[in-house]
């Protein structure tokens, strides 16, 4: 949940899809704590401010596209004359060709893999370092306030940095994830402690609607067992390499015991960090229950994004140790895959539910139920179904806290990922009635 809040310094809980829904994302040349609350490693290893920067890289391969092409192409030159006849019977072939080899290349991992080293950082706006050679920038550079460059915020990712309009002065101290001291964040609290509203227009900051330290988003690789139409080809392939538990750990240390705490301190004394691993798909990764109950056991926060693909018993060693699990739900890859269908999707959902009920930890399940054109439907249905038949919304017995939360997410546009896809009278029609009365 996010909180918007006014110039009153009043505010009202929010969720990231309805604000994008809401087309209230629209933060340009506001202070955005990217960087300072947060950063994203990508699948290559890049390490980010935030998603958009990385978002705003082409990250195709010309160089081995063209290699690759050549190949193919000269396989169809191959003692060619080119006589009138001759020509045109290879032009035609090669045109009908194209199209299937260019799916094939989108197919390799090498299509998009972009790592940035430090001698090419000034040419990639928000990059601040990559796995294999640290950091490029001292920390205060990495840790300061930036100010946002981009017309509108559309991933979610980045909508949860703390950010707030500078020309509204005040906001910034009624905004507890922006304290620095126990003390400011109290002080935040009361200042912020007003009644919320039903409506806020317009909103002049925005934050989590809980504390959080900081937060990693990471893509540990492009490895997916789906291939959803409407994800970006550069996110997701069969064939992707995974990285070493040692590469994970040693960058795990360096976010904790250099960005974050930079001064010696003891595990149990140190700030927070929530790892929020994605992909393609994390659970495919060999070692990736290893590295969760590695985080886990220093004291830190692990949270996971997964298509629910994996077995139920998997699920249940992956409950054991993530404070977070959030399940991606794609019905058009459900009914095409047959991986693992709605019922067992469900399954897994409870197992989880059932885990987190005999923690006394606040721990939290959420469905992000994507919802392309033609597909509305089916998203709204399993909706009801998840709240009918799991125990998601119930109150925990201890934390007196509800399981987790449900929301339909409406698809944003291939090219440009800040607007919504196109939806016939019917679907739009359906959204606009959920989101005005349900959520």
């Amino acid at each position: 949940m996010l909180r918007e809040i006014d110039s009153d310094f009043e505010w009202k809980e929010t969720t990231t899809d309805k604000l994008i829904f809401e087309n209230k994302n629209n933060f340009k040349d506001w202070h955005c704590s990217a960087g300072a609350k947060g950063l994203y490693i990508d699948a290559d290893g890049n390490i980010w401010r935030g998603v958009c920067f990385s978002a705003d890289t082409d990250r195709f391969n010309y160089h081995k596209w063209g290699e690759f092409l050549r190949e193919k192409m000269e396989g169809n030159l191959a003692f060619a004359s080119f006589a009138e006849e001759e020509y045109e019977t290879w032009y035609k072939k090669t045109q009908k060709s194209f199209g299937k080899w260019s799916d094939e290349f989108r197919k390799q991992d090498i299509a998009y893999a972009k790592p940035i080293f430090s001698n090419d950082k000034d040419h990639y706006m928000g990059v601040i370092g990559n796995i294999y050679e640290g950091f490029f920038y001292d920390r205060p550079e990495i840790v300061n306030l930036v100010e946002c460059p981009y017309d509108k915020c559309g991933c979610g990712s980045d909508i949860w940095y703390p950010k707030f309009n500078p020309k509204h002065k005040g906001v910034k101290s009624c905004m507890q994830n922006l304290a620095k001291t126990d003390t400011a964040k109290t002080q935040a609290f009361r200042r912020s402690s007003k009644s919320q509203k039903d409506y806020i227009e317009p909103i002049v900051g925005l934050e989590p609607a809980y504390n959080i330290e900081y937060q990693v988003l990471w893509d540990l690789s492009r490895l997916c067992n789906y291939a959803c139409d409407y994800c970006w080809p550069a996110t997701h392939n069969t064939t992707a390499p995974q990285l070493s538990f040692s590469i994970v750990k040693r960058i795990v240390n360096a976010i904790v015991y250099w960005i974050v705490n930079p001064k010696q301190v003891e595990i149990r004394d140190a700030k927070k960090v929530r790892f929020f691993f994605s992909g393609g798909e994390p659970t495919l990764h060999e070692d990736f229950l290893k590295i969760c109950k590695y985080i886990r056991d220093e004291g830190h926060i692990v949270s996971v994004t997964t298509n629910g693909t994996a077995s139920t018993s998997y699920f249940n060693e992956l409950a054991h140790l993530c404070h977070n699990i959030l399940f991606s739900i794609h019905f058009k890859s459900i009914d095409k895959y047959k991986i693992k269908n709605q019922e067992g999707m469900l399954d897994n959902i409870r197992e989880v539910i059932k885990i987190n009920s005999l923690m006394e930890k606040d721990k939290w399940v959420e469905l992000k139920l994507m919802a392309p054109p033609g597909y509305v439907r089916s998203a709204i249905a399993f909706y009801h179904k998840a709240i009918s038949e799991t125990d998601i919304l119930s109150i925990h017995d201890l934390t007196k806290k509800p399981y987790g939360t449900v929301s339909v997410v409406p698809i944003r546009t291939m090219g440009q990922s800040n607007e919504t896809a196109v939806y016939d009278e019917s679907e739009q029609k359906l959204l606009n009635q959920f989101f005005t009365e349900i959520v």
